[in-house]
């Protein structure tokens, strides 16, 4: 079923960075692929609040990232979510290697926050908030964006 421009909620597995995160990794790491595992997710934010009661966790904005896709597909990304659109060139890389693209809405970091089952920084602990965290979500609204194979291997159901 092409899910293209739909809006669904995702229960999986994500990993977050962002782009001062990304320059580290690709920078200093000889295999980054020992991060991300085949077929992994990447949402481009950074948590705020971890240690505390309410935690917000809101998309960072794509374009800034997209520089950093090519080489995160490489290394066993497939899915990416972010805030806003992102530049047609961008949009043929994923499409080609057959990954996906999905917009988190902004403005709403705390509604994020509460769809966290669990959150743990995995790598480059020393940068907070801008560390590489593994955090499940349940009921994750997103919208399809750009849709490089038919059928998205996260555990998923379509909302509207």
């Amino acid at each position: 079923m092409d899910l293209c421009n739909k809006i669904i909620e995702i229960d999986a597995k994500f990993f977050t960075a962002r782009d001062r995160t990304l320059m580290n990794v690709f920078k200093n790491s000889k295999n980054p692929s020992f991060i991300f595992e085949k077929n992994s997710t990447i949402f481009f934010a950074g948590p705020s609040g971890i240690n505390k009661m309410t935690l917000s966790i809101g998309p960072t904005t794509s374009s800034r990232m997209e520089p950093f896709i090519p080489m995160l597909l490489e290394n066993g990304v497939k899915y990416f979510i972010g805030k806003g659109e992102i530049s047609n060139k961008t949009k043929i890389i994923i499409e080609q290697k057959g990954g996906f693209y999905f917009q988190a809405f902004g403005g709403l970091g705390a509604f994020y926050g509460k769809k966290i089952v669990s959150i743990k920084p995995v790598f480059l602990e020393n940068l907070g908030p801008e560390a590489i965290f593994e955090i499940y979500v349940k009921n994750f609204p997103v919208m399809v964006s750009v849709c490089g194979e038919k059928q998205i291997l996260l555990n998923h159901k379509e909302i509207v």
